[in-house]
């Protein structure tokens, strides 16, 4: 029995739609939890690349076929942005440093921050400064402070330097806001000032028209009010 022509016009673009290739997304490790939250809640398809946000640009500016690019600092987005043609440099959310403790700690929250960051208090973790920009981050608010010896775990990530904390292996963490947030095994501390680091902003590169129509779906009401219980804020105008 012939099939109704509707019945193969839909099956021949599902079809096709299968033969597509899949969408290539790099984002930095800090931004895993929203995005699996984004692609768990359909409004964002694809299953992102994750890493640090040095490693990822440069596997993208070595030849990694990429789309969309999200940068957790603006050093790595020029990076890429320079490097390739046609990419386009935007910045797409803002994010707060904090220091953090394990919810079972009992070391008083009170204490100086500029002794904690010395390591006066227990060992402290965070991003790896020559790679990581969370360790960036926390390089500046050492020096701001007038650290000059940082006797830090590094981390190869941000969500390392979670991982670490949440296991115990260390006392104190210098974490993204969000991350935080988005653990129950961790509690914050103390709100970092922002006058002591530069704007704490991820980027985004869009490098081929496909990572431009991703990009729009991140910019999607529904998908920013997801990003704002997260955590994230808008960057500034």
């Amino acid at each position: 029995m012939q099939q109704p022509r509707w019945k193969i016009l839909v099956f021949f673009s599902l079809f096709i739609s299968s033969l597509a290739p899949a969408a290539n997304v790099y984002v930095a490790s800090s931004l895993v939890t929203p995005m699996t939250q984004l692609n768990e809640s359909g409004y964002f398809e694809p299953s992102p690349i994750v890493g640090s946000s040095s490693s990822l640009a440069r596997q993208i500016v070595t030849g990694a076929p990429a789309d969309l690019f999200l940068s957790a600092n603006q050093q790595w987005a020029e990076y890429v942005a320079n490097n390739l043609t046609d990419a386009s440099l935007r910045p797409f959310l803002e994010n707060q440093l904090v220091l953090a403790q394990h919810a079972s700690a009992n070391t008083d929250p009170l204490l100086p921050l500029v002794e904690i960051i010395a390591g006066k208090h227990g060992l402290v973790v965070t991003g790896d400064p020559s790679i990581v920009p969370l360790g960036q981050y926390a390089a500046q608010v050492a020096e701001q402070l007038g650290v000059n010896r940082l006797p830090w775990i590094p981390a190869r990530s941000a969500s390392h330097a979670v991982k670490l904390l949440e296991l115990g292996e260390v006392e104190w963490g210098i974490l993204y806001a969000t991350d935080v947030k988005a653990s129950p095994s961790l509690t914050l501390t103390k709100t970092i000032s922002p006058e002591l680091h530069q704007p704490l902003i991820y980027w985004a590169v869009v490098l081929t028209p496909e990572g431009e129509k991703l990009y729009q779906q991140l910019n999607r009401l529904q998908a920013k009010e997801l990003l704002w219980q997260l955590g994230f804020s808008d960057v500034p105008d």
